[in-house]
């Protein structure tokens, strides 16, 4: 073997490279994915990466932060076990900001109140609304800064 036929290899794997970093980093990509991480994170009970996912100055419209968050997800998920299904109806991408719109679905079991819990998830007819934010330079370096559902109403939590 030549050394220009491994020049002309190691180049065209170099390229096969690039042209796989590239389409994996798409912004779009990379905010379905994190969405799919989020919500694995929540079946999985995996607090860690949840926390991970939320931006620092995480909001949604029940007037709730980040910290309340934390600690009433793994309140509530620790009752049952659940298996969340998604389809985003929609998705808008900035420069550095994505809305995804989706309707999710939930299964799972516990007791009566968890019961409670996905029939009432489930008879929501409009989409969540998640709002994603690049936090850096990094093509991965996506956070949830915002969650919304007009039809769901929070109180007394």
């Amino acid at each position: 073997m030549s050394n220009r036929s491994v020049l002309y290899g190691g180049a065209c794997i170099g390229f096969i490279l690039v042209i796989f970093l590239f389409s994996f980093w798409n912004p779009e990509k990379q905010v379905r994915r994190h969405q799919r991480l989020l919500l694995s994170a929540l079946e999985d009970r995996d607090w860690d990466d949840f926390s991970e996912l939320l931006a620092q100055n995480y909001s949604d419209r029940w007037g709730h932060d980040k910290a309340f968050v934390q600690s009433r997800a793994a309140e509530v998920f620790r009752f049952f076990a659940v298996q969340i299904t998604e389809e985003i109806t929609r998705l808008d991408m900035l420069v550095d900001e994505a809305e995804v719109h989706a309707r999710l679905r939930m299964q799972g079991r516990g007791g009566p109140l968890a019961e409670y819990a996905i029939m009432r998830a489930n008879a929501l007819t409009e989409p969540w609304v998640f709002r994603w934010k690049k936090q850096s330079w990094k093509p991965w370096d996506w956070v949830l800064e915002h969650v919304d559902q007009p039809e769901l109403e929070i109180t007394g939590i």
